[in-house]
Formats: C-alpha cells, sequence, structure tokens
C-alpha cells in the first residue's frame, strides 16, 4: 500500500493545541500554574494545577483555559487526558456533563508598567473584574427594528393606560 493510498486530501489540523504557559511567578525560578478547568468541574477537594492552556479555547471563551495533560481519576476507568476530555466529550467546554460544577472564566491579569511578567491588578473601584459564567452564556440575539404600525400600536396602548 502507498502513501497516497490513505489519504487524498491533507488532513485538517486541529487548532486546538495545548501551550506551556510562559509567565512566570516573581522569583522568576517557576513557571505560574493554574487549575485545570476539567479536574475542577468534576473532582471532589483539591484540584489539580497545570501550566498548560488551550489558546485557542481561551479567546473563544474570554479567559484562560487551562487543562492538564496528563491521564488523571485512573480509579475511575479513565483513559484520556483533561485536554482530551475538554475537547473531545465536552466539545470545548459547550456541553458539560449534569454532574459537573460550574466553570468560570476570568480575564488575564494586566501587565505592569515596570515589566513584571505576572502584572498587577488594579483596584477593585477602577476595574470591575471580567468573570464569564458556563451557565448564563446566551446565543446572541438581534434586535429588530419595529415597523410605523407596530410602533402606532405601541403609541395607542400606551395613551389607552
Amino acid at each position: 500500500m502507498l502513501g497516497e493510498d490513505l489519504a487524498t486530501e491533507p488532513i485538517a489540523i486541529d487548532s486546538h493545541r495545548l501551550e506551556q504557559i510562559t509567565e512566570r511567578y516573581s522569583d522568576q525560578k517557576k513557571l505560574r500554574h493554574f487549575l485545570c478547568k476539567v479536574c475542577s468541574a468534576i473532582s471532589p477537594g483539591k484540584n489539580s494545577e497545570t501550566t498548560y492552556t488551550c489558546p485557542t479555547c481561551s479567546n473563544e471563551w474570554g479567559g484562560r483555559v487551562a487543562l492538564c495533560n496528563t491521564v488523571r481519576r485512573l480509579q475511575e476507568g479513565n483513559t484520556l487526558t483533561c485536554a482530551q476530555i475538554w475537547h473531545g466529550r465536552w466539545k470545548n467546554g459547550y456541553q458539560l456533563p449534569p454532574g459537573a460544577k460550574r466553570i468560570r472564566f476570568r480575564a488575564g491579569k494586566r501587565k505592569s508598567s515596570t515589566g513584571d511578567q505576572v502584572g498587577s491588578r488594579m483596584n477593585n473601584s477602577n476595574e470591575a473584574e471580567a468573570a464569564l459564567d458556563f451557565n448564563t452564556i446566551t446565543p446572541e440575539i438581534t434586535e429588530t427594528v419595529p415597523t410605523a404600525d407596530e410602533m402606532a400600536l405601541k403609541t395607542i396602548d400606551v395613551r389607552r393606560c
């Protein structure tokens, strides 16, 4: 069998790939760790921390999507990494299982002007924390412009009150 027989068209490369975080703590020795979204949603107690994120999902959800690249929960018969669960079974986070905990997405911290890689958070009175709750996501609704007849009916209804 020749190589041409295996694939006649180019295989699409999945845009969802894990990348290691390059941010470091203030001592510049260790990489920053973030809680895995899958572990946070389905594991009771302490959650796992990771240095890997999916940039595509992070842009899509508006906050960092940290995912483990190791297989966890082996005692429950799991053979998939958290990244495979998130992208495969959970359809990039859009189809969570019924028993999963709430997942929140927060925007990253701003970088300070002093060159600190971690950055500093501004005072809460000056900056509202950007958080996205998975359970409150609704499809975008486009507003329609009312016709002249509809506006006339609204005017009549208001006058009757």
